[in-house]
């Protein structure tokens, strides 16, 4: 968790941040339906939130077992801590998965895996023609923009 979390939490840190601007795109383009926008801005902010409650429960653990070992913690309130951070993390897992079942119902989980499937690097990178450089698979090309080179 110590390692795993913090880059996924900084991933939906960034997605939480810009979530009016990202799925507000994917709805105007008609990827995604109103219904389905509104949900996922919502449920993202819950993760999100639900993930960072895990991450400091987590901590909070540790960092009270490194008391313990270094002297300045009660040992006997070890049990009380973990049995404390099982419950809370037990229950931000089923909010978590209720989350996940509330986008699902949406069928916008579908409809992700659509446009991860349809949009490939190539196919995006062809798509993103800028100035004098275009793009064949993922290679770069350079054109010239003045005497026809």
């Amino acid at each position: 968790m110590n390692e795993k979390l913090p880059p996924v939490l900084e991933d939906l840190r960034v997605i939480n941040d810009n979530k009016e601007l990202l799925f507000g795109k994917l709805h105007e383009e008609g990827y995604i339906t109103e219904e389905q926008k509104e949900v996922i801005i919502e449920e993202t902010e819950v993760i999100y939130t639900l993930l960072g409650d895990s991450e400091k429960t987590i901590a909070d653990n540790q960092s009270y077992r490194d008391a313990i070992g270094s002297g300045a913690g009660d040992p006997r309130g070890a049990f009380g801590v973990d049995a404390g951070s099982f419950l809370n993390v037990r229950s931000y897992y089923s909010d978590l998965m209720d989350s996940l079942e509330r986008m699902k119902k949406t069928g916008i989980m579908d409809n992700l895996h659509i446009i991860m499937n349809s949009h490939s690097l190539p196919e995006m990178l062809s798509a993103m023609p800028r100035g004098n450089k275009s793009y064949i698979s993922t290679d770069m090309v350079l054109s010239s923009t003045e005497g026809g080179k």
